[in-house]
């Protein structure tokens, strides 16, 4: 299997007066589009629009292409954000057949728990649902809740470590059923513009 992205950031204050002060611009720390999901909430006032396409295949005959796969964040305030999501535009093709169809839109949270500074590491949760509004065949036609935990630690030499434990009750053709997965990510800096 083979995965691209593409990523275009954009963080605004929502409105003048009750963004954080101008000369403050928070960090931006991205979402999208990897499968961990960073602990650090946008700060009050904020929004920031993330999104990024990939790629798949497997063997010749089995591809997959999903855009814009967007997120917007919103801070709330309280170490919180309001986080709509959704994959778009998913084109699928198998043995010679190609369908296509936009995806189920995701409603959620993050809410960040612990900090590195007075815990040695970070860690937040993040509650959202699924809701069925993706066209026949792209929807699982139920509403299916998720859980994530995501932490996250600095490590000698400018390394980022993340992680995630996820949870979700999700439905397919046969039914409902419980997916777990985990995931370990690691980062450094390489330049001032990449990493």
């Amino acid at each position: 299997v083979v995965a691209l992205g593409a990523l275009v950031l954009t963080a605004a204050p929502l409105f003048a007066q009750t963004a954080p002060e101008a000369d403050l611009v928070p960090e931006l720390v991205t979402d999208r589009p990897d499968f961990t999901e960073s602990s650090f909430a946008i700060a009050k006032g904020w929004f920031q629009l993330e999104s990024g396409l990939s790629f798949e295949g497997e063997g010749p005959d089995a591809r997959a292409f999903t855009a814009p796969a967007a997120l917007v964040r919103i801070g709330l305030g309280f170490n919180t954000e309001l986080r709509l999501a959704g994959d778009g535009l998913v084109r699928q093709s198998f043995a010679g057949s190609r369908t296509s169809g936009f995806s189920d839109v995701e409603i959620g949270a993050k809410t960040q728990l612990l900090f590195h500074d007075r815990a040695g590491f970070d860690l937040a949760l993040l509650p959202a649902v699924s809701l069925p509004t993706g066209a026949d065949g792209f929807s699982s036609e139920s509403v299916d809740p998720s859980v994530k935990i995501t932490w996250g630690r600095d490590l000698p030499g400018g390394i980022g470590m993340t992680g995630n434990f996820n949870f979700a009750s999700l439905t397919d053709d046969l039914g409902r059923f419980r997916q777990e997965a985990v995931s370990l990510s690691f980062g450094r800096g390489l330049t001032a513009n990449w990493s």
